[in-house]
């Protein structure tokens, strides 16, 4: 995956710490994860919630619906600037990254 990201080929989303976190609710065993992936091109990353944090696991048949993580969103979001430290990169993860890819003009609205 860090090649991949390194050689431009794919975008990531840094998000879902609770899936591969032991250390709820602050995830700090997934920070090195984050800033790897950053550190590789931070060009090619986003972050989103991951809301609503589905579990898939949790339904017991196809009909079933799956409970849903509890996750604080406000918790995981706190995390990005420990991932993040430079506000520079962290806007364009927020704000250009995903205006440029879902083609939304941030300014605007």
């Amino acid at each position: 995956m860090l090649d991949l990201i390194k050689s431009g080929h794919a975008y990531v989303k840094i998000s879902g710490a609770y899936r591969v976190s032991e250390k709820a609710p602050d995830y700090k065993d997934a920070t090195p994860l984050a800033q790897a992936l950053v550190a590789a091109n931070a060009e090619r990353i986003v972050w989103g919630t991951d809301w609503p944090h589905p579990n898939g696991g949790s339904a017991r048949s196809i009909a079933e619906i799956a409970t849903p993580f509890a996750i604080g969103d406000g918790l995981l979001l706190n995390e990005l600037p420990k991932w993040v430290p430079d506000a520079a990169t962290r806007k364009k993860i927020l704000v250009d990254k995903p205006a440029r890819l879902y083609g939304f003009d941030p300014i605007a609205g």
